[in-house]
């Protein structure tokens, strides 16, 4: 791996290399987390997505106002994973404006949501709104600047810090950090836990101690998205190919990594346990995300929650044998969690003995999809929503199976699926690249990238799961332009010398920069 103090340093004059490392660094983070608080205090933001961002922060503030995740004794809640609620109740204890209900007041608030026969969002007032949303733009800028520090390991300190910018500009990205959704921190601890792997990797001298550090890194990342519990599978392949085959390197280096993870995950395991006498290493939904590969042939559409269609059509019927109720509740859901996991996986064993074509094909898809598809119609609805009365807008109905979507204008949609487009394009030769050189940085990173593409391939490439390819695509045509900026041609005239990393990066940013105008001004 490519030292820091290898790379080129030539963007800021009069400093030494380190410290115009951690200027760039620093401005990174700056620009990025301006860029998204002027979004967040100036434009109408995604927020629940009309129930599409789940019920993350309702759990959040139950715990603080009633010290459990619902005030309801015949609910054991492990539905959902606790890294961001944990976010979440973090952020809102800091103001105490929630009153601590106990005693008589709690038997009291049990015996009125037992009443309630459906759940209500709880509101959440503009105070929490600043609160939850400045706290992940300060992520999103985290996560730019350790991705800077990750370019920076193979790439020049010019190029490293103009990389991290397009991605700190992204708007796609951007928009996400007005949503009550995981996104935005999973991203920050993703290239967090990402970065201190690649250190452990270099540093011999104290390897064991770091690399049992970044398992507890990629520990507290699972408990947020826990599609990277494989993740030492795909870490023990590179290891084999980093320590070239030296089992007295291999085996110590993916003990200690996997132990980190399994003391970050165990507390949890135990509480789940605790609660549902089962092993359930983060949150209860492996069966549920399962069948809905092995029940029918899925349709690719990237930009609708196709959840609902197979839902609707197949899990519906199981609800109703399992619950006893006619009508979905999702209090239900949670309420019968254990015995719904039990009902599905049931029907995902007998589909597999019958139809096991069905998941195939399913997964075949769902490969492709996430590698080649985004869920660009974000861009759409935030567009629209600066237009409309949020408040009458149903952001659920637009992104139901079938919609046409022809609620705003796709501009700046299709030119983003333009950018995706591009960056996978540079991404594969990235990729390419690294294999041909060896360049093991890049190649760890691909790893990582390659496991969340098959933890989503398994359990199906929701509508809110596209996110996680962006920083990767970064990265990995970040590493193209590294190889082509050594690479350049005589163009007419014949005294022009045409760079093409140079050429590519000027491309992506004026794309970068299109958006920005396309999407945040016509609402000024």
């Amino acid at each position: 791996m490519k030292s820091l103090s290898d790379t080129s340093v030539q963007f800021v004059k009069g400093v030494g290399p380190q410290k115009k490392k951690r200027i760039l660094a620093f401005s990174v983070f700056l620009i990025t987390l301006f860029v998204s608080l002027l979004s967040i205090n100036h434009y109408e933001q995604l927020g629940r997505m009309s129930g599409l961002t789940e019920e993350y922060t309702d759990v959040a503030k139950y715990l603080l106002e009633y010290g459990m995740e619902y005030p309801h004794d015949e609910i054991q809640y492990v539905y959902r994973p606790p890294g961001y609620i944990f976010f979440l109740k973090t952020i809102l204890r800091f103001p105490s404006h929630i009153p601590r209900t106990d005693g008589k007041e709690l038997e009291q608030a049990i015996e009125h949501f037992k009443m309630i026969p459906e759940w209500r969002s709880t509101p959440v007032f503009e105070l929490e709104n600043k609160l939850i949303f400045a706290a992940q733009a300060v992520f999103f800028g985290g996560s730019a600047l350790v991705l800077f520090l990750l370019l920076c390991r193979f790439s020049s300190l010019r190029q490293a810090f103009l990389l991290a910018i397009a991605y700190g500009l992204n708007v796609y990205l951007i928009i996400l950090v007005g949503m009550y959704h995981y996104s935005v921190v999973h991203l920050f601890f993703v290239m967090l836990s990402c970065y201190v792997t690649v250190l452990a990797l270099e540093k011999k001298e104290a390897q064991t101690a770091l690399l049992l550090l970044s398992g507890i890194f990629w520990g507290l990342t699972t408990l947020i998205r826990p599609t990277t519990l494989i993740l030492p599978v795909f870490f023990l392949v590179f290891l084999v190919f980093y320590f070239k085959k030296d089992t007295k390197k291999i085996v110590p280096s993916i003990m200690m990594f996997s132990l980190g993870m399994l003391l970050a995950v165990f507390p949890q395991t135990c509480k789940n346990y605790s609660k549902t006498h089962r092993i359930i290493p983060v949150n209860a939904q492996t069966w549920i995300v399962l069948w809905a590969n092995t029940v029918e042939q899925g349709k690719v559409s990237q930009n609708h929650a196709n959840w609902w269609s197979i839902w609707s059509s197949k899990g519906m019927p199981i609800y109703q044998r399992v619950t006893n109720k006619e009508s979905y509740y999702f209090l239900n859901i949670i309420k019968y969690n254990m015995e719904l996991e039990d009902a599905f996986k049931a029907e995902t064993i007998k589909n597999l003995k019958h139809q096991p074509q069905v998941l195939v094909k399913n997964l075949m898809r769902n490969f492709g999809s996430f590698f080649m598809n985004i869920n660009s119609v974000t861009i759409n609805i935030f567009q629209a929503l600066q237009e409309k009365d949020s408040s009458s807008v149903d952001m659920l109905e637009w992104v139901r199976p079938g919609h046409p979507q022809g609620f705003y204008p796709p501009h700046a949609q299709r030119l983003f699926e333009g950018l995706h487009f591009y960056l996978l394009f540079l991404s594969g030769f990235g990729t390419y690249f690294a294999f041909l050189k060896k360049e093991k940085t890049v190649l760890f990173l691909f790893c990582v990238f390659l496991c969340f593409a098959i933890a989503h391939t398994i359990t199906a490439v929701g509508f809110m799961y596209y996110y996680i390819k962006m920083p990767f695509l970064i990265l990995l045509s970040g590493y193209t332009i590294v190889c082509a900026t050594q690479s350049k041609l005589t163009f007419w005239p014949k005294s022009v010398l045409l760079n093409y990393g140079n050429l590519a990066l000027v491309i992506l940013l004026s794309l970068e920069f299109i958006l920005l105008y396309l999407v945040f001004l016509p609402a000024v």
